[in-house]
């Protein structure tokens, strides 16, 4: 199971739009389900990751029962307001592009590496250069 930030989204947006903050408010499941399109199944799992990120307290779900409570806190309005999971994830692809840009930026250019081959080959010639003029030395000296 793959739940995406628009499900949570919408999870977000039915609770912001249907509950009363710092209270606990009981929905229908049924209601919620043809409202978002999202199964109880998905929607435990998201109120379990709400838990954690401390955006709702308490919650009860059954998948018998036709009622769910939930303890909705402030902190959810300020995600909701600011545009939910979706502006999150905008937000992350666009530091990750910025973030690749700035390393492409950094990658030396063509002349660099050539300056760079050109001096290690300058080196390289010079050091041969030094290794077969002392042997050719050493040899005409025999």
């Amino acid at each position: 199971m793959n739940i995406t930030y628009a499900e949570k989204d919408k999870v977000l947006t039915y609770l912001c739009e249907n509950l009363m903050p710092e209270k606990v408010t009981h929905f229908s499941l049924s209601h919620f389900c043809s409202t978002t399109g999202c199964d109880s199944y998905t929607l435990e799992a998201i109120l379990a990751y709400f838990k954690r990120l401390r955006l709702i307290g308490s919650y009860n779900l059954r998948h018998q029962v036709s009622a769910v409570s939930v303890l909705l806190y402030t902190d959810a309005f300020d995600i909701f307001n600011r545009g939910g999971f979706y502006a999150q994830e905008e937000l992350l692809q666009k530091e990750v592009q910025k973030l690749l840009l700035e390393i492409e930026r950094l990658k030396p250019t063509l002349g660099d590496k050539i300056e760079k081959i050109s001096t290690i080959g300058n080196n390289i010639a010079g050091i041969v250069g030094t290794l077969f003029g002392g042997f050719i030395s050493a040899t005409k000296s025999l």
